[in-house]
């Protein structure tokens, strides 16, 4: 089923007063700006799993496509062949595709072949996008946190961490390196830091070390660098990497 997740606010948002009837007439749409168009139609999106794999050799249970960021949504059964999303109000939607596993982790995207967009005509018509969206291996995703205890990042006088990301078969092969400020907000309740892997260089089947260092307000590195090693977690998966701090560095555990 086609899941459609605009909040009111969103509504308000993006149905100024010129757009008020149209926004009107759309809300059952997702309360988005659509194109004066009458109508919805089906969009069928063909896809295709790595070098032409089938989805039991991969492992991928259910496909899922995303049109503009989470306006519409659809999973289906994975069956190597497209998915149809029907009543989609005219107009130009970005797609996104995940393959997922039993457990529904997107161990497949769509993201290394960039941003896809589709025009859908609507009145009843059948829009196939072409060429198939290729889906390719998800990276693992790198999650830090850090604590220092009763003080803070400014009375630790910590600006910033670097993170190097290691190969998993001798540790030697760098494959990623990014910066995280010391005040980047957490997320949740466990207050958890994505690392930006900005090139998906964090293979799931490759990926099996870090190393932290914490830089101060002076560029000089803070205490020693923090070492981690793990099992590489698999494509799309998690590893999650949590730092004890104070103004004389950090540990580290894996958790």
């Amino acid at each position: 089923m086609v899941r459609n997740r605009c909040s009111p606010f969103r509504f308000r948002f993006r149905c100024p007063s010129p757009m008020a009837l149209l926004c009107v007439l759309g809300a059952v749409a997702g309360c988005r700006e659509v194109d004066p168009e009458p109508g919805a139609g089906t969009l069928v999106i063909p896809y295709v799993l790595g070098n032409d794999r089938s989805c039991e050799s991969l492992g991928v249970e259910y496909i899922e496509a995303e049109l503009d960021e989470g306006f519409m949504r659809l999973e289906a059964p994975c069956d190597g062949d497209a998915v149809r999303m029907r009543n989609v109000p005219a107009g130009l939607y970005t797609i996104e595709m995940f393959g997922l596993d039993e457990n529904r982790v997107p161990i497949l995207d769509s993201t290394e072949g960039g941003i896809l967009s589709q025009r859908v005509v609507g009145d009843g018509s059948t829009t196939e996008v072409n060429p198939p969206v290729l889906l390719t291996a998800a990276p693992a995703r790198l999650l830090l946190r850090w604590d220092f205890g009763f003080g803070s990042c400014v009375s630790a006088g910590v600006k910033q961490f670097k993170i190097v990301a290691w190969d998993a078969d001798e540790g030697t092969e760098k494959l990623m390196e990014a910066t995280m400020l010391c005040e980047t907000p957490g997320e949740g309740a466990d207050q958890y830091r994505e690392v930006p892997d900005v090139d998906r260089e964090l293979g799931g089947d490759s990926f099996g070390g870090a190393s932290i260092s914490v830089i101060d307000d002076n560029g000089d590195q803070v205490g020693d660098v923090v070492s981690f090693e793990f099992e590489p977690p698999g494509r799309g998966r998690e590893v999650r990497l949590s730092l004890t701090c104070s103004e004389s560095g950090c540990d580290g555990v894996v958790d």
